[in-house]
């Protein structure tokens, strides 16, 4: 028996938010998986739009119990380990996408609600344009001009991610961040400055030189937005 039940929808309004919808209104086994051919209000951290017109992979996971850091470090290292096998060479780029030679192929956004998370990841894959979006973007089919099977990706990813440890992924993840990472511009609601990344811990504290306010890190989950030197 699977681990997980998927509720399929050609369009909805986001899958986070029929998650949400299902969570609530109805008794249903955790963990569950929403996925949609088509997303009608798409949204990043801090409500940022996600372009998500047919064509690209956009699901929601609803667990409990999970930490924000297992989370986000297990999905972002399913969906590198995933486009690996797929020819691509991603690079995971803080706080919670995966870009590919071309730009952003792939993004998350954590929702929690007491002890209950909503986790949405969004891939590009045989997208081969991006109207109204003002930075690099790119998808499966432009890296590697091949169409991609939607649901044989739906299923790779999916097992990726429900067989990834965040004991195991962590150390993986970190050296994989580090090398992508090395200088970063961050903005929080405090400040904002351009910081060498010296280090990463588990609670994904980011440690780095010459903080102000006498600070030797900053938190992941505080930072509104981080520019990179290889996005």
């Amino acid at each position: 028996m699977d681990r997980y039940t998927i509720y399929k929808y050609d369009t909805v309004d986001s899958t986070n938010d029929k998650a949400w919808e299902l969570l609530v209104e109805k008794r249903i086994r955790l963990p569950f998986v929403v996925r949609a051919k088509k997303q009608r209000y798409g949204r990043g951290r801090y409500g940022r739009r996600w372009v998500s017109e047919e064509g690209g992979l956009f699901l929601s996971i609803a667990e409990k119990d999970r930490l924000n850091n297992e989370l986000l470090v297990c999905t972002t290292l399913a969906i590198y380990n995933v486009l690996k096998k797929y020819g691509i060479e991603p690079r995971i780029v803080l706080p919670n996408d995966v870009y590919a030679t071309h730009g952003k192929i792939a993004g998350i956004l954590v929702e929690r609600r007491g002890a209950y998370t909503i986790n949405g990841i969004g891939i590009n894959v045989n997208q081969t344009s991006f109207p109204e979006i003002d930075r690099k973007v790119t998808s499966m089919l432009i890296e590697t001009g091949k169409k991609q099977d939607l649901d044989a990706l739906f299923y790779d990813f999916l097992d990726e991610y429900f067989h990834l440890d965040f004991n195991y992924a962590f150390p993986i993840w970190r050296e994989l961040v580090l090398k992508t990472n090395s200088k970063i511009k961050i903005f929080t609601r405090i400040f904002t400055g351009r910081y060498d990344l010296r280090e990463i811990d588990r609670d994904l504290n980011l440690y780095m030189e010459n903080l102000p306010h006498g600070k030797s890190y900053v938190n992941l989950f505080d930072v509104i937005k981080i520019d990179t030197n290889n996005t």
